[in-house]
């Protein structure tokens, strides 16, 4: 939100995401839908990674299994 001038997201101002290619000063070039990346003030690295890895182990967790991104055929029973 441009009123706060803070960024809570997972992507830009510029609406590269913290991918560590997209939101730099440079760029990497097109996004996958032909839009430019780059322009940013600052290099901004790589945040998405954590996050994606993050929310395999939670869900892998929830799912009861041990290996991240693993699924189970059915979900684990409701508790009362």
């Amino acid at each position: 939100m441009d009123n706060e001038k803070l960024n809570w997201g997972l992507v830009s101002p510029h609406d590269n995401p913290y991918d560590g290619k997209s939101a730099t000063i440079k760029g990497a070039g097109p996004d996958q839908w032909g839009y430019p990346t780059g322009g940013e003030r600052a290099n901004y690295g790589d945040f998405l990674s954590a996050v994606s890895t993050a929310n395999r182990l939670v869900e892998s967790q929830l799912a009861g299994t041990s290996e991240p991104g693993a699924r189970l055929a059915t979900p684990p029973p409701a508790h009362p």
